[in-house]
């Protein structure tokens, strides 16, 4: 591949990080159907989860909800509950604590942006 197209493809994916939020930390006990609740949105375009793996490996999972555009993504980042902290790579997030429709139970996730903010 030509350097220039290289650098159109990483230009294209930095793009789409920005339109993008990343859950992490979701349970296994929660089922990836429930996870349409805790992003609002009119123009999600898709959500990706990033498969479960077995409990050996860890408790937990983690997806990807795909927005129209940055804007997209930064107003439902604002419209999710929680206190916004730093992660340790510096981009924002928040705890999210909602009920599920299948159990009623609790839980508990993050939601962060895959962006820096500016300042």
């Amino acid at each position: 591949m030509h350097p220039y197209q290289m650098l159109e493809v990483e230009k294209t994916i930095q793009e789409a990080k920005k339109a993008s939020l990343y859950l992490h930390r979701i349970p296994h006990n929660v089922p990836s159907q429930e996870l349409k609740g805790v992003i609002t949105g009119d123009r999600i375009m898709f959500c990706s989860v990033f498969g479960q793996p077995p409990k050996k490996l860890g408790p937990y999972y983690s997806a990807e909800v795909v927005l129209s555009s940055q804007e997209e993504a930064n107003q439902a980042f604002d419209n999710v509950n929680g206190d916004i902290v730093k992660d340790k790579m510096g981009l924002s997030q928040k705890m999210v604590e909602f009920k599920m429709m299948s159990s009623g139970s609790v839980s508990r996730l993050y939601v962060r942006k895959n962006v820096q903010d500016r300042q």
